[in-house]
């Protein structure tokens, strides 16, 4: 093994052990009591290493939502090119929250704590707007059309704001809600006509180039 791909591993696993020793402390003594040193000392590192991977102890409960975010991109990526836009974006949403009720289930009081409207407000909504920004991207890429068009940005903003609401109370209320997979599915579905007028001007856009190929 290289030097590099050493320094590489060894640096992952110091982040997996800080991960994990978050986990348990966050677990055993919740968030607000759990201090960035406790979980260094835990992790058997220093603090400023702790710093130097995670810049902030928020981060650190919050990374399994980064993680939950590359499962909706991949989701997304992995559906035919001839999916309907809500197909494709149903895809990507559940993906996040079939990951987000299994962390919930297993980590009640770390994804507890993520919806704490006390942790820094910049910290979460990082996460949303690249949530959204995938969605976006996504979406133009199939449509050909702009990533930041104003109708592609509704769409995107609406379906992560279906994700966060439903996501919000299946954590803090529990499983009293049901499926959360049903009930973003069924969100989506409530957003239809943004996606049918998506659906509409793609294919007269697709009709319009046709018609002047022939001409």
């Amino acid at each position: 093994m290289t030097g590099g791909r050493l320094r590489d591993q060894k640096r992952e696993e110091t982040r997996q052990r800080l991960l994990d020793s978050a986990r348990l402390l966050f677990a055993e003594k919740g968030y607000d009591h759990t201090t960035s040193a406790e979980i260094a000392q835990a992790a058997g590192v220093t603090e400023r290493t702790l710093f130097r991977h995670f810049p902030s102890k928020s981060d650190l409960l919050l990374a399994n939502f980064r993680q939950h975010g590359a499962a909706l991109r991949a989701a997304m990526r992995a559906q035919p090119e001839d999916a309907r836009p809500i197909e494709v974006v149903r895809a990507g949403v559940l993906a996040f929250a079939e990951r987000l009720a299994r962390a919930t289930e297993q980590e009640r009081e770390e994804t507890i704590a993520a919806y704490d409207e006390r942790l820094p407000v910049l910290t979460m909504l990082e996460i949303v707007l690249s949530n959204e920004a995938a969605i976006a991207s996504e979406l133009g890429r199939r449509l050909d059309i702009s990533h930041e068009d104003a109708e592609i940005r509704m769409v995107a903003n609406a379906s992560v704001g279906v994700l966060r609401a439903a996501g919000r109370a299946y954590v803090i209320e529990g499983q009293r809600r049901g499926s959360l997979p049903k009930t973003v599915s069924e969100g989506i579905d409530r957003l239809a006509p943004l996606f049918d007028a998506l659906d509409h001007r793609a294919s007269k856009r697709s009709s319009q180039t046709r018609k002047r190929a022939h001409t």
